[in-house]
């Protein structure tokens, strides 16, 4: 049964490109016309199947379309009590991702979850992705729906936390389990029935809006609708404005000026001119911060959003020559010089990224707690969640005063009426505040007893 993409039945190419790229290099179909005016199905980069029914004694190529596929599959084993029914398979288009870049994750056959995982390094990615894992799932109408989604997710979670810069993809035959119970922040792209009235078949990601489903008929004698999804995905260079700031360009010129500055300068002039250490200081740091503007130049910059953090200067020198040996190689016919920059690029990345992780290890070498936490931020990659105004009622302000200035007003009343107190109240402040012995805890005791019962007030008695 077909869990994914399909034979599509378009009326004409042009409308066919209108809906969206399908092919192998940077996005575009290489559609290949078959003489009827269809685009056949060679066009799909993966193609993904449930219930294959398949055993050992069925071959590749018996289920193979043509030669520009690799089959990647699991059977029904002895150990998932199925004598019938089961098995998934994915069909992986060489010219979008060549067999040897392919590598399986891992797989599962069970009698509550049929699982196969794939990693994928296409041709062309957008560059904020390092690698495509699809995970294929079957899930059986007669499963423990809460055990395989709980061994669903722990898969899930571990090809998170090893390939953080991975595009995850879930498809399969669901039935009724529902895999945002256990991962909430992934979207189900499906929203049409995929078999009667029940949507059956679901597709998972963590990126929302980046398919979009059509339903076609079935693939053969299937009771399931074949599902055709489009790419809606919009890359993060496209979505996010890159941002313009301002960097100082630290040079051994610049840096010997800035020494030569401060050697010539009359420090003896701030001490006369105060005997306060704050104004001292604060006159003292705006002095250099004015010979550092004076004598560092400072550049723009433009940071794009799916920019690495570890990309520099020499790797952007190397990616300029790299092209520029390419466009000579192109014209002269020589390509030694472009498999020589390209090397070259390879060497500037590892380059970068050795220097990029030193100074995150000397941000733990450091004695300041800042940037301590700095480098854990890093590399966890923890970003702040956003904080909203959780309440616009002033009724809210008007309660916070009064809880907080409870303090004052039971002082005050105290004082007033001293000898009609009727309770003892102790908030948290108090009781923290309070260091008791056992003399003043059992008064405390017979007071508390001695008073009559008193509901509980947030504001003054």
């Amino acid at each position: 049964m077909v869990k994914r993409w399909t034979r599509p039945q378009m009326e004409s190419v042009t409308k066919r490109l209108k809906l969206g790229a399908r092919g192998a290099q940077k996005d575009k179909i290489c559609a290949v016309i078959q003489p009827d005016g269809r685009l056949d199905i060679r066009d799909c980069n993966l193609l993904c199947f449930t219930e294959s029914w398949l055993n050992p004694a069925v071959p590749n190529h018996a289920i193979q379309p043509a030669e520009f596929f690799s089959v990647h599959r699991i059977d029904r084993t002895a150990d998932s009590g199925k004598s019938r029914g089961g098995g998934v398979y994915v069909m992986v288009n060489n010219s979008w991702c060549n067999n040897a870049n392919v590598v399986t994750l891992a797989w599962s056959c069970s009698p509550n979850l049929e699982l196969l995982a794939l990693k994928l390094h296409p041709f062309y990615l957008p560059r904020e992705f390092t690698s495509v894992i699809i995970n294929t799932v079957y899930i059986p109408p007669q499963a423990n729906m809460d055990t395989a989604l709980c061994e669903l997710h722990e898969a899930l979670t571990q090809f998170q936390a090893q390939h953080r810069d991975a595009a995850l993809i879930v498809v399969g035959d669901f039935n009724s389990a529902n895999l945002k119970r256990a991962v909430p922040n992934l979207y189900q792209h499906v929203t049409f029935p995929t078999r009667g009235n029940r949507t059956l078949d679901h597709c998972y990601t963590p990126y929302k809006d980046s398919y979009k489903a059509l339903a076609h008929p079935p693939f053969g004698k299937s009771d399931h609708a074949a599902i055709f999804l489009l790419p809606k995905y919009k890359q993060r260079l496209k979505r996010e404005a890159p941002v313009q700031r301002e960097v100082a360009r630290w040079t051994d010129q610049s840096v010997a000026a800035l020494q030569d500055a401060l050697d010539d300068a009359d420090w003896d002039m701030f001490r006369r001119s105060t005997d306060d250490v704050s104004e001292f200081t604060e006159a003292v740091v705006g002095f250099i911060g004015k010979l550092v503007d004076d004598t560092i130049r400072r550049i723009t910059i433009k940071k794009f959003s799916n920019q690495k953090p570890w990309v520099d200067r020499t790797i952007r020198e190397a990616l300029n020559s790299r092209t520029a040996a390419y466009n000579a190689g192109i014209i002269s016919g020589n390509m030694d010089e472009y498999k020589s920059a390209a090397y070259g690029v390879r060497r500037a990345v590892r380059e970068a990224k050795r220097r990029y992780g030193k100074k995150l290890e000397t941000q733990f070498q450091q004695s300041g707690s800042r940037s301590l936490w700095q480098g854990l931020r890093t590399i966890m990659d923890y970003r702040s969640p956003p904080s909203g105004l959780m309440s616009a009622d002033e009724s809210l302000a008007n309660e916070l005063n009064t809880f907080f200035a409870r303090f004052e007003a039971t002082s005050s009343s105290a004082n007033a009426s001293s000898t009609n107190a009727k309770a003892l109240v102790l908030t948290a402040p108090m009781l923290t505040a309070l260091v008791l012995t056992a003399p003043m805890l059992t008064a405390l005791v017979q007071m508390a007893l001695s008073v009559q019962p008193m509901a509980h007030a947030r504001g003054p008695p």
